[in-house]
């Protein structure tokens, strides 16, 4: 009863929305790609929290990789 139903409906269209020109974005730093294993090897080496080491490479992620281009200030 569906397939009878939606083989009925009416198809949908889709418009492209205009925007104005895309602006390039830039990749993240090359010494950023290493902090994924950061919490890995405070635990194997240091025996850290693995909590703390996924908050720490976080941080450390944000502060490395600067501001994004979309975001405002607030102030």
């Amino acid at each position: 009863m569906t397939a009878i139903f939606l083989k009925r409906s009416k198809g949908s269209r889709a418009w492209a929305a205009q925007t104005s020109a895309a602006q390039v974005q830039k990749d993240a730093p090359w010494y950023t790609l290493i902090l994924p294993i950061v919490p890995v090897v405070l635990k194997l080496v240091f025996d850290f929290s693995v909590i703390g080491g996924f908050v720490l490479a976080g941080f450390a992620a944000l502060f490395l990789c600067g501001k994004p281009a979309g975001q405002q200030a607030v102030l």
